[in-house]
């Protein structure tokens, strides 16, 4: 995951329970995939009290964070590194197979990782700031 991305999720309220410090900080570190059952069995809670914890302070639950994470980490790996395989990045970022990554990335992003690749190798240049940072219309 990128340094920048790592900033941004390591964020935590300033007054929260340590166990969802720790769950959010596990989360992070690991990309996302970390399973709730074993989030919550590190910090001595129920699945479903974590979930509702999480919910309440983070705004969505780990499993989604998760999702959200898993997704962020794909998404740098297919950007940067054209010449890795799909497959590869699908299997490094815990998604069951390729399918299964191309599905969430339709579900999150609205396009698939080679339409994503693709739009990330040529960028459409009327989309581009023009110097000056002026945008360049048709």
């Amino acid at each position: 995951m990128p340094s920048w991305s790592r900033r941004r999720w390591s964020i935590v309220p300033a007054v929260c329970a340590a166990e969802l410090v720790h769950s959010w900080s596990t989360l992070v570190r690991e990309g996302g995939m970390s399973h709730v059952s074993s989030l919550a069995e590190e910090v001595g809670w129920s699945r479903r009290h974590l979930t509702q914890q999480f919910r309440a302070e983070f705004g969505l639950t780990s499993k989604v964070a998760g999702r959200v994470l898993r997704f962020e980490r794909a998404r740098d790996l297919v950007s940067r590194r054209h010449g890795q395989r799909l497959a590869d990045v699908a299997a490094g970022c815990g998604y069951a197979d390729q399918a299964h990554m191309s599905r969430e990335w339709q579900a999150l992003a609205g396009t698939t990782p080679g339409a994503w690749r693709t739009d990330e190798q040529f960028p459409i240049l009327q989309d581009s700031p023009a110097p000056g940072g002026a945008r360049l219309s048709a």
